[in-house]
């Protein structure tokens, strides 16, 4: 007996992956990582897997492979046949998903139930009149010996085409009886699966995910809990596995993504440069980014990446952010990117603790436009020191941004150390800004553009006010003062 053509549903359906490689063109069974997303199955019950190569974003029909299967054994699906799209070979990792649940399936089958009743009755009426119109009956009718063709006959040849039509989406949502057709559309408010408490995924070339997007997509079916008790929140790491290169662009748009943090298990996790490769034109100078974030809460990093030298020497950060807000935690960093280590633009919130920002081609941390940072470690003994040295500019704080550094070491840099310009504020309490080591210049800190610095304990290094000459007479009594911070119009 072939099995029914109305597939078993599951209570909901989740995204999973598959675990190994999968030839859709020659072989029948694949391995998936959670066999709970799909339906047990039993008699002559089948169920239904739907592949996409983009992990379900695209809206390409090209795009999708639907086969379905006739038996589950453990995290194996058997006797795979394709009813949709092009066969292929689904790598390792590829995202599948039942889609179509439990509950709207048996909406179809409900449906089906009905229209099979209707169709039972008017078999039944027309076998009761049938005889009087057969061969010799009473009421013989032979189209042959009429002419032409009725208007019912007309039109029922040129819609014939329309009883064929069956569309197959997500999950049931309409069947339109009139048309012919079985509309099967996408669903709305499908439930997420709460996540609670501590969750891990591991990240790496010999796991299931081997790409911090493709985490984050994963992360992405959950909803975190984060209204509670604190031990009940929602907590997820990422954790990068020993042998991890980030090879990739993670650009976020949108969205709290604060309850994940970035871990990994080596000291320091490369960064592939020619990985960037989305320009971001309406930035100064084009820039590059292997993190992006844009109106959002960015992940927790607890990472010390470090960019290798492939690409080009130059235009890649290794973050942006616009209208975003990030933290760094202790031990983590952008080290040796080929431009900025990191670039908040435009109200951005950032905040670093015993991290690094070092050895970058141009700018150690560059805000603009209204940014608030705090770059700090508790004290000067701490470790991992708060860092950002050996870049051609160390800190570049402007357009109105706000910047407070507490016993950071910014010495050893380039064109320029510690800039404040264009009406921006910085806040310094101790640490190590010489240029040149055991030495003060002009410029280790500079303040210019009606910028406001203010200091307090010592620190190593030198600060240059610049005056503007259309406001001596009210810049004239301008100073420094190694506790105070600048004065103006002092009178001690």
């Amino acid at each position: 007996m072939p099995k029914t053509n109305i597939p078993k549903g599951v209570e909901i359906s989740p995204h999973t992956y598959l675990s190994e490689d999968f030839d859709s063109t020659s072989e029948t069974e694949c391995k998936v990582n959670s066999p709970d997303s799909f339906a047990d199955l039993s008699g002559d019950e089948i169920g239904i897997i739907v592949f996409c190569v983009d992990e379900f974003r695209s809206q390409d029909p090209d795009d999708y492979e639907i086969m379905t299967f006739d038996e589950k054994d453990g995290d194996t699906l058997k006797g795979l046949t394709n009813v949709y799209g092009d066969s292929r070979v689904w790598s390792q990792g590829t995202f599948v998903a039942a889609y179509g649940t439990h509950h709207t399936l048996e909406q179809i089958k409900a449906n089906i139930s009905d229209l099979w009743d209707e169709i039972n009755t008017v078999e039944s009426t027309l076998n009761d009149h049938s005889s009087r119109h057969e061969d010799g009956g009473q009421d013989e009718i032979n189209l042959e010996d009429l002419d032409g063709e009725s208007t019912e006959l007309k039109n029922h040849k040129g819609e014939e085409d329309k009883h064929r039509k069956i569309k197959v989406y997500d999950a049931v949502e309409d069947i339109d009886i009139s048309t012919g057709e079985v509309a099967i559309v996408r669903g709305e408010g499908l439930p997420l699966k709460v996540m609670d408490g501590s969750f891990t995924v591991e990240v790496g070339p010999e796991e299931a995910i081997y790409t911090i997007k493709g985490a984050m997509q994963y992360l992405s079916q959950y909803s975190p809990r984060v209204i509670g008790s604190y031990g009940d929140l929602t907590k997820a790491t990422i954790l990068l596995k020993d042998g991890f290169e980030m090879d990739e662009e993670v650009h976020i748009m949108g969205g709290n993504w604060g309850w994940i943090t970035i871990e990994s298990e080596a000291d320091t996790v490369t960064m592939v440069r020619t990985a960037a490769t989305t320009e971001f034109d309406w930035l100064w100078e084009s820039p590059r980014a292997m993190f992006y974030g844009e109106n959002c809460v960015m992940p927790n990093i607890a990472v010390n990446f470090e960019m290798d030298t492939s690409g080009g020497p130059y235009n890649r950060c290794g973050m942006v952010l616009r209208n975003a807000t990030v933290s760094f935690l202790e031990g983590s960093g952008l080290n040796n990117c080929a431009m900025h280590g990191l670039s908040a633009l435009g109200a951005c919130t950032v905040s670093a603790k015993g991290a690094s920002f070092n050895n970058n081609n141009k700018w150690g941390v560059y805000l603009w436009g209204a940014c608030q940072a705090y770059f700090y470690q508790d004290s000067d003994e701490d470790e991992p020191k708060m860092e950002m040295k050996g870049n051609e500019r160390n800190l570049l704080c402007e357009a109105g941004s706000i910047a407070s550094l507490r016993w950071v070491d910014a010495s050893e840099g380039g064109e320029r150390g510690v800039n404040f310009s264009t009406g921006a504020f910085g806040s310094i309490l101790g640490g190590n800004f010489q240029m040149n080591p055991g030495s003060d210049t002009d410029e280790d800190i500079t303040c210019s553009g009606g910028s406001w610095v203010s200091t307090s304990h010592d620190f190593q290094g030198g600060l240059y006010v610049e005056k503007t000459s259309d406001s001596e007479e009210n810049f004239d009594d301008m100073r420094w003062h190694p506790t105070r911070g600048i004065i103006i119009n002092a009178d001690d």
